[in-house]
Order: C-alpha cells, then structure tokens, then sequence
C-alpha cells in the first residue's frame, strides 16, 4: 500500500532509526526531484552510509522491511 500524501520527515526518521539500530553512520541524505508517474509520483532519495559488511547488509535488510 502506497502512502496518500509525501511525508518525507517520517521516510527520514525511520531510515534513522534503522541506520542506528544496524550501526551505519550516514554520510548523505538528499531528497532528489519529485517526478510524476501517471496517478503516482516518485520521490527519489539519495543515501550514502557507511559501514562493515554485516552492518550495510543489516541496514539493506531493515530498509527493505519498512512499511512503504
């Protein structure tokens, strides 16, 4: 399920949290050009972490679980 309404805060505080909890440190977080898609827009974010393997991967993992 898609959110109705962009909420770009909330989207950075849960990548926050699970950066923390996974032990990357964050290096960049830049909110690109929104683009139209028919009935959608995408809301690009660029992120760069830092990290071990394991931590990257576990960030990977916890970003992927997170609800869209």
């Amino acid at each position: 399920m898609l959110p109705k309404e962009e909420n770009i805060p909330d989207v950075l505080r849960s990548l926050t949290r699970v950066g923390a909890a996974s032990g990357v440190s964050f290096l960049l977080f830049k909110k690109e050009q929104k683009e139209s898609k028919g009935k959608y827009a995408v809301i690009p974010i660029s992120i760069q972490v830092s990290g071990s393997y394991h931590q990257i991967g576990r960030f990977l993992a916890a970003i992927n679980n997170l609800p869209r």
